[in-house]
């Protein structure tokens, strides 16, 4: 499916501009941090202040959700946190997710 304005290479520099401690595992934000997994990157809102993120719910945010889910096979926080094979894309979420979309754009499957 086509998502105006998100493309496998959209999502690989978004997060590649991500850094490493920029991100968790186990849910959307580690509480009062700026730590998020690869679904709450998409829904950030970020404010003038760089330590404090809302997570927005928008019609923006929904959509490039989606785009990232259908590239993912919906298995974007799944490949975030490492779960079952997806452990082995990577050792961090920040690495996993890049290798993922690396890989659909490579060869079609994300393993």
């Amino acid at each position: 499916m086509a998502h105006k304005g998100y493309t496998l290479n959209y999502f690989i520099d978004f997060f590649k501009n991500i850094p490493d401690h920029r991100w968790t595992t186990g849910g959307l934000q580690d509480e009062g941090t700026v730590r998020l997994c690869a679904l709450g990157h998409c829904l950030i809102h970020q404010n003038a202040d760089a330590n404090n993120v809302n997570l927005n719910a928008g019609a923006e945010t929904n959509a490039k959700v989606e785009a990232l889910e259908d590239f993912l096979g919906g298995h974007t926080a799944d490949i975030n946190d490492g779960n079952n094979a997806f452990g082995k894309l990577g050792a961090t979420p920040r690495g996993r997710i890049l290798r993922a979309l690396r890989n659909r754009k490579r060869n079609g499957t994300i393993l």
